[in-house]
Order: C-alpha cells, then sequence, then structure tokens
C-alpha cells in the first residue's frame, strides 16, 4: 500500500487537532475517472470534485493531493481561477497543489480538479490522501476504510480518502 509523504501524518494530525478545536470543516472529495477503466500501464482523465468548502460557510482556496512513486505520471489542470501546481519528489512522489487565483471558491459552489494521469504498472488500489483548506481551517481526507473509484463507481463521499481501483491491462 502507498505511504505519503512523512510530512502527512504530522499535516493531519494538526488540521484534526485544529478541526476537534473549532469544529470550522467539514469537506469532501469524490473521486470519478470519467467511466473508463484504470488499466495499468496505460493513461487516463481522474477528476477530484470537492463538493463543497468548509463548515462555518468558509470558502476554499487551496486543495493538496499525494500520489505515489507509483504514478507514471500526473499532469494536473484546474478549472478557472484555480491554477495547479505539481512536484515530483527525488524518492518520485508527487504532490498536487491547486491553488485559488483571486477569491476563494465559495462554500456552497462545488468545483472539479481534473488531471491526465499514466496509471501505475501494478494492477491494485491506490490511496490518493487529499487535504482541502479554507483559510487557517482545513480537512484531511486520509481515512482508509472506503470503496475505490473504479469506470461505473465513485469513490463515496461519506468516507474521506480517495481511492482508485487499478485493473490488470
Amino acid at each position: 500500500m502507498h505511504r505519503p509523504p512523512r510530512s502527512l501524518p504530522v499535516i493531519a494530525l494538526a488540521l484534526t487537532a485544529g478541526l476537534a478545536c473549532s469544529a470550522t470543516a467539514m469537506g469532501h472529495a469524490v473521486v470519478t475517472l470519467g467511466s473508463k477503466t484504470a488499466k495499468a500501464s496505460g493513461s487516463g482523465n481522474l477528476s477530484l470534485k470537492i463538493e463543497h468548502g468548509c463548515s462555518g460557510g468558509l470558502a476554499t482556496n487551496r486543495v493538496v493531493a499525494w500520489f505515489s512513486s507509483d504514478w507514471r505520471s500526473i499532469r494536473p489542470t484546474g478549472p478557472v481561477g484555480w491554477t495547479p501546481t505539481i512536484a515530483h519528489a527525488a524518492g518520485g512522489d508527487w504532490t498536487v497543489t491547486w491553488a485559488a487565483v483571486g477569491d476563494p471558491t465559495p462554500f456552497a459552489q462545488p468545483f472539479t480538479l481534473t488531471m491526465r494521469v499514466g496509471w501505475p504498472r501494478n494492477p491494485r488500489i491506490y490511496t490518493v490522501p487529499t487535504l482541502q483548506f479554507c483559510g487557517a481551517a482545513g480537512m484531511a481526507w486520509t481515512d482508509p476504510y472506503t470503496g475505490p473509484a473504479d469506470a461505473h463507481h465513485q469513490s463515496p463521499a461519506d468516507f474521506p480518502v480517495p481511492r482508485i481501483r487499478v485493473s490488470p491491462r
């Protein structure tokens, strides 16, 4: 199973502690694959829909997603008003950050972050730990207990971590 960057548990713990005290964030990420099967060593489209901002009516201004070194390539795009950046670590892990340009996306306005990816070579389920930021508040989607997205099902919005099933070729 993919291990997120060493800094992710610290960030997630800090966010969780802050959220437990302030009750300022709730959010969901829904992964879809455009009705296509993710096939090992192939390529395809992956979308991450942010359904709403953080509780208290807070607007989203940044989303960060981590992909393991198993992913062969990632080319993020952003909806209008968002700029994606990508970092490829020496160990091969990817960090994709989408930042709002100008005003953040309002609480009740869903938006979708898209990317073209090179699916991993090995068929299995991959997790994509994701953090949503609404100013100083945030939501860490790192809970591993959820069903994966595949060609016909989205990753359930009730469980935080996005998961993707990569099938054999």
